[in-house]
This record gives C-alpha cells, sequence and structure tokens, in this order.
C-alpha cells in the first residue's frame, strides 16, 4: 500500500526548518526521489503563501489548490504529509493550517 514516508533534505542553518521544510513539501519530490518511486499527493500548483507564527503555535497558510482534486484517500494523505511535515520541523509546537489566509476546517468536498 502506498505510505507516507519521511525525507531528509538539507537545511541552511541560516532560514526557518519549518519555512525550509514546508517549502520542500510543496515544491515535491526531487528527480532522485521520484526515480525511487516516490511521490506527493500535494497538488503540483499548490503554493506556500506564509509560514508564521502566532501565540497558539505556527501557521502555515497555502493556496485554495489545497481543496481541490483528488478524493477522501488523497485529502488524508494531504494533511498527513503537511502534518509529519510540519511536526519533524518544529516538534512540540501546535500547527495549524490556513488556505488563502483563512483556517481550514474541512478540506476537500466528499
Amino acid at each position: 500500500t502506498n505510505q507516507v514516508v519521511a525525507v531528509k533534505r538539507d537545511a541552511k542553518p541560516d532560514q526557518p526548518r519549518l519555512n525550509q521544510a514546508m517549502q520542500a513539501l510543496v515544491n515535491g519530490p526531487t528527480p532522485a526521489e521520484t526515480q525511487k518511486g516516490l511521490y506527493t499527493e500535494l497538488p503540483k500548483t499548490l503554493k506556500l503563501l506564509k509560514v508564521s507564527q502566532n501565540n497558539k503555535g505556527f501557521v502555515v497558510d497555502v493556496s485554495q489548490d489545497i481543496q481541490f482534486g483528488g478524493g477522501s484517500g488523497a485529502m488524508t494523505k494531504r494533511l498527513e504529509q503537511i502534518t509529519r511535515t510540519a511536526l519533524a520541523a518544529s516538534p512540540g509546537t501546535p500547527v495549524y493550517l490556513h488556505s488563502q489566509g483563512q483556517p481550514l476546517s474541512v478540506i476537500g468536498g466528499e
């Protein structure tokens, strides 16, 4: 079965880890990773709009493309990819997903 797996990437020490991790996730697999059979459920049109921090935790804001295309399985994998990436980059800090500046409480339409 298809499962979400961790992919190690080099991080630049002068940039926030969460920003780098989320941008790498949105960029998708490298050609070498694709050759190994890795892929992403995130839409190719998805854009990382902003990563910010408030008094509750981090906010990851992405384009509305996160909500469209794919069935419930794809939506679940998208959330899992984002959640695992965020937790690996900022352990112990809550991360909230927004789309176009608005908190997401529902994703997809099924």
